[in-house]
């Protein structure tokens, strides 16, 4: 428990040194800094002195930070991990603007990536019907085999047109997508995909910092649930 408390903190840590916010008030944090290892420094230090001139940015930055503390504090009381994953599909869909946010894991027999949970139109559709073979040169199984998140930026392009299913890119794509892994001690779990109608590029540092942070909370969930 205490390496998965202490991981929770340094990922909430490095958030808030990313977006300069301060973690002095956080409740979690503090009760947090007794529950662990008096060696384990995770005192958060930091100039919020520009706070001030941060205006819908640093709210938005701040919903994604309690949503990250709500999810640690969920984590540390034992929630099940499905609650889990839909709490962090649900804060990346409503404060990220994606279009859709889908979860998929890899199923017991790892031979397929299937669709568990998802947030966006006509989700119950696909998550029904999305399921991959594992193992392909799709970008689903690109990024678990490199364990590297993947953007592609312009779909309509067609130039990506082969790393995803026909089915989905005919019907349901948009502008952009990007496929985070969810690797779990060197084992591939599944992927957290997010597709947009606006661009998503490599230059859009803060979103996609966003949602590596929300994917890390769910593999700290996954090996708490192990």
């Amino acid at each position: 428990m205490e390496d998965i408390l202490e991981n929770a903190l340094i990922e909430m840590e490095k958030y808030a040194q990313l977006v300069n916010l301060n973690l002095g008030s956080s409740n979690i944090f503090k009760k947090a800094n007794d529950w662990i290892p008096s060696e384990t420094d995770l005192t958060l230090t930091g100039d919020s002195s520009n706070n001030d001139e941060l205006n819908n940015t640093l709210d938005q930055q701040q919903t994604i930070l309690n949503a990250i503390q709500e999810i640690t504090q969920a984590i540390l009381d034992g929630a099940p991990l499905n609650q889990i994953l839909v709490m962090v599909m649900e804060t990346i869909y409503s404060n990220l603007n994606f279009h859709r946010v889908i979860f998929c894991f890899i199923n017991k027999g790892r031979t397929s990536i299937n669709a568990r949970y998802g947030f966006g139109p006509d989700i119950e559709t696909i998550v029904e019907r999305f399921s991959i073979p594992n193992g392909g040169d799709d970008i689903f199984n690109l990024s678990l085999k490199q364990a590297k998140d993947l953007i592609i930026e312009d779909i309509p392009s067609g130039k990506a047109d082969n790393l995803l299913p026909k089915w989905y890119k005919d019907k349901y794509t948009k502008k952009s997508m990007m496929v985070c892994p969810i690797v779990v001690k060197n084992i591939p779990m599944g992927v957290l995909y997010a597709d947009s109608i606006l661009p998503i590029t490599e230059k859009d540092v803060n979103r996609l910092n966003q949602v590596k942070t929300l994917r890390n909370q769910i593999i700290l969930a996954i090996r708490q649930s192990n």
